[in-house]
């Protein structure tokens, strides 16, 4: 676990990180929680399911965004719902993560206080297709105990990542899928930070 915990950290730097700075350390901010919840409103069945083990990283020299997110962690209501998500849908054997890069559209004085709404422009990776994507949502920042929260609420259409449904279960599925992720980050490894996910 700790060792996986290592390479996730190196593989986001390896993304932030475009110049050597001595004081990289200070400035990337590493997820301590996440909390993603997709949900499928459909005519048969709802759908949802809950990761709480994806990575995110945010440099705050250059608002870069970095988010991993294991698909095989996602946890369903059933064991068949889980089954048809990693082995039909999904393919999580042969995809096993789904990624996204980008960068904050607008200036962050990350000296002050923080709770301001935010978009994201980046390139989301999954199930082997690259899209560009633009993400919405809001960003808190606490100076003092360095901590930020991320959250974002957006829609993933099916067919975009060609994730095929068979027909005889297509009823059960939205094709857009609505997804609400958050993330909490900070680079000060003494304390964790005070500030909370909240599920919806």
């Amino acid at each position: 676990m700790k060792r996986a915990f290592v390479i996730h950290k190196i593989w986001m730097i390896n993304l932030l990180l475009i110049n050597a700075l001595p004081i990289f350390s200070q400035q990337i901010y590493f997820s301590k929680e996440s909390y993603i919840r997709f949900f499928s409103d459909a005519p048969l069945e709802d759908i949802v399911a809950i990761n709480k083990n994806s990575k995110a990283a945010l440099n705050t020299i250059n608002n870069e965004v970095a988010i991993k997110i294991d698909m095989k962690r996602f946890e369903f209501p059933n064991k068949l719902m889980q089954d048809h998500f990693n082995e039909t849908y999904l393919e999580t054997s042969t995809f096993p993560y789904a990624t996204f890069k980008g960068k904050i559209n607008k200036e962050i004085d990350w000296t002050k206080p923080q709770n301001t709404s935010v978009s994201v422009s980046g390139e989301m990776n999954m199930h082997g297709v690259q899209k560009m994507m633009i993400l919405d949502g809001r960003l808190f920042f606490d100076p003092q105990t360095k901590s930020i929260i991320i959250d974002t609420n957006f829609k993933i259409t099916l067919s975009d990542y060609g994730i095929d449904v068979p027909n005889v279960v297509f009823t059960k599925i939205a094709e857009k899928v609505e997804v609400n992720a958050q993330f909490k980050l900070s680079n000060n490894t003494s304390k964790t930070p005070e500030l909370a996910l909240k599920p919806k």
